[in-house]
């Protein structure tokens, strides 16, 4: 099953969990229905089709873009901190095998504390951290650009917010 906003009027009437071959006959009654499963900026009933993108009906308060924006940074920093970890044990197993044990006690504190910057919401502490740590454990360079590629897209996804 995945997540779908369906659109009636360039207006999202439904956010509805299908399988898709249901997605295909809600189609047929609707103006529009998208997959909005792996979106990280979730529509909400109201939002409005703007052009080729759904958004808000009106601007968010100061308030409510915080709490958004905290929301977010929590579930995309745990999902980024999970993959990390992961990332980072395959390179350390790759590394253990090739005799290259210097480094990987280092790399393991130093990055515990951008594991935890991620899954506490400080996101540019996060991104800061990654790009130091970049500088000095050469042996993670892809590791470590895929985190700033990731971290830089949400970033500039939360400044459209």
């Amino acid at each position: 099953m995945k997540k779908y906003a369906v659109l009636n009027n360039n207006i999202v009437t439904e956010i509805a969990l299908l399988e898709t071959e249901d997605s295909i006959a809600k189609a047929m009654v609707s103006q529009m229905v998208v997959d909005v499963d792996d979106l990280l900026i979730q529509p909400e009933i109201g939002w409005v089709l703007v052009g080729n993108e759904i958004k808000p009906a009106s601007p968010l308060s100061a308030e409510a873009r915080l709490i958004k924006i905290m929301q977010m940074r929590f579930k995309f920093g745990n999902q980024l901190a999970d993959l990390m970890v992961q990332k980072m044990s395959i390179r350390n197993v790759t590394l253990i095998a090739a005799g290259q044990t210097m480094n990987i006690n280092a790399v393991i504190q130093t990055f515990s504390g951008i594991e935890a910057a991620l899954r506490k919401c400080a996101i540019p502490t996060a991104r800061a951290g990654i790009i130091a740590m970049s500088a000095t454990y050469t042996d993670y360079s892809e590791e470590f650009a895929f985190a700033l590629s990731e971290l830089n897209n949400y970033l500039n996804i939360e400044n459209i917010l």
